[in-house]
């Protein structure tokens, strides 16, 4: 193996690891949506139709959720399908997408 496809390899495994932090940060995302859900206690047990009355207490936090998990999947894929056209990275890559990751959750804010 050359020096030139040792510096490739390099540069591949360094954006590989760019995305793996990417991923992370979006699993991390997700994960914290999730916590944020609760289901109060008073829903177990019940009959169907004060099932549907608790219900509608919290379903505008799924409505929430469910709406917020579409856009991060959006923002994913897009950053996804953005990164897979790239072969390296410089210091301006890094900073965008950090910048993106940082302002990824406010979209998010319900």
């Amino acid at each position: 193996m050359n020096t030139s496809d040792e510096l490739d390899l390099k540069k591949e495994f360094q954006l590989e690891r760019i995305i793996l932090f990417s991923d992370a940060v979006f699993a991390i995302i997700i994960t914290i949506m999730v916590i944020e859900l609760h289901l109060p206690d008073a829903i177990r047990n019940k009959s169907p139709q004060e099932f549907l009355l608790e219900f509608k207490k919290v379903y505008i936090q799924l409505l929430g959720y469910g709406l917020s998990f579409f856009f991060v999947a959006l923002f994913w894929t897009k950053h996804v399908k953005l990164f897979r056209f790239l072969k390296d990275y410089n210091a301006t890559l890094l900073a965008l997408n950090l910048c993106f990751l940082f302002l990824s959750p406010c979209f998010l804010l319900r």
